[in-house]
């Protein structure tokens, strides 16, 4: 038997393994053949489908303030006609309760530096 594989893969120059590979290589790709890649979304379709669904929102500027150039602010909310802003550089962070209108810093709490 031994004899009779040798001489088929001589002939041949395949073996055994290497046909059974190439030949479920061409049944996949056979097979693959036959389904529909139309119904498949592109990244075209799929990017624009999301992009109908997201909202767009749209800002108008309607005022501008005075701030200290020197505080840079990490936090802001605005209560009761005052902001409450966080600044923050090394050494120099604070807590400001600050006159929208004017820029005015009414109270200032330094925070320590660590």
């Amino acid at each position: 038997m031994k004899s009779l594989t040798r001489n088929w893969q001589t002939y041949v120059g395949f073996s055994f393994k290497s046909l059974a590979i190439i030949s479920l290589l061409l049944l996949v790709m056979f097979v693959s053949s036959f389904t529909d890649c139309s119904k498949v979304p592109t990244a075209v379709d799929v990017a624009s489908s999301a992009l109908k669904s997201v909202p767009a929102y749209t800002y108008k500027i309607v005022n501008t303030y005075v701030h200290d150039h020197r505080g840079f602010t990490q936090g802001l909310v605005f209560e009761g006609g005052f902001l409450y802003e966080g600044t923050g550089l090394r050494a120099q962070s604070s807590l400001r309760r600050v006159a929208l209108e004017t820029g005015a810093i009414l109270q200032l709490h330094r925070l320590p530096d660590h």
